[in-house]
């Protein structure tokens, strides 16, 4: 693991928050160690995952914060809001409450979160077709009117989890090289692996020639 950091150019920090039993914990598991398991205890404050992948010339060590929807702990779980770059808002398309307590979760977020953090609305368990009570357009629809991301997945079938990963770290380091975040309001490190590639367009320049 420390051979793993001491190689890796970039280390972002992600969130996962919604309502309990939406699947939050199994989507980490199955992004960070490749398996599901159908029950998982209650998630006691928060979680963390590490996972290192590879995005275009960056090799990047994301740390994912798994966080209770339980209310009571929602004090610890706020904490580490802040610094994140990435949250991924999740909600279970089979069970409406959890998709129309989204407005909730998101004021909670732009209160207590970062202003550079970036939203992502995730609808989990699209696996369980024949039960969904969120249709995608509505869903979609949301995510438009509030400027946010939105994907469906599966932790179980493993659909678009690594996707989701793949295109919002890129996301991110993109914006770390154009100056649209930095560690004054996320914890998220950059480092050049050519110490004279110091701005974006000669950065672009280095993608372009070795891709």
């Amino acid at each position: 693991m420390y051979r793993e950091y001491n190689q890796c150019n970039a280390v972002l920090k992600y969130i996962l928050v919604g309502d309990q039993n939406v699947g939050k914990s199994a989507f980490m598991l199955q992004f960070v160690e490749n398996r599901f398991i159908p029950i998982h205890d209650p998630t006691n404050g928060v979680e963390l995952g590490i996972k290192y992948i590879y995005s275009d010339l960056d090799y990047i060590r994301l740390q994912i914060w798994d966080t209770s929807g339980e209310q009571s702990q929602q004090d610890v779980a706020r904490a580490f809001y802040k610094g994140a770059a990435i949250c991924y808002l999740l909600y279970d398309i089979t069970c409406r409450q959890s998709f129309d307590n989204i407005p909730k979760w998101l004021n909670n977020l732009r209160c207590y979160g970062g202003y550079d953090m970036k939203i992502v609305l995730i609808g989990n368990k699209n696996d369980k077709e024949q039960q969904r009570t969120v249709l995608y357009e509505e869903a979609q629809q949301f995510a438009l009117s509030k400027q946010i991301l939105f994907f469906e997945t599966s932790a179980k079938q493993n659909i678009n989890i690594s996707k989701v990963f793949a295109i919002t770290a890129r996301l991110t380091v993109q914006r770390i090289v154009e100056g649209e975040i930095t560690k004054d309001f996320c914890s998220v490190e950059y480092f050049y692996k050519d110490p004279d590639k110091t701005n974006y367009e000669i950065y672009k320049k280095y993608k372009k020639c070795c891709l």
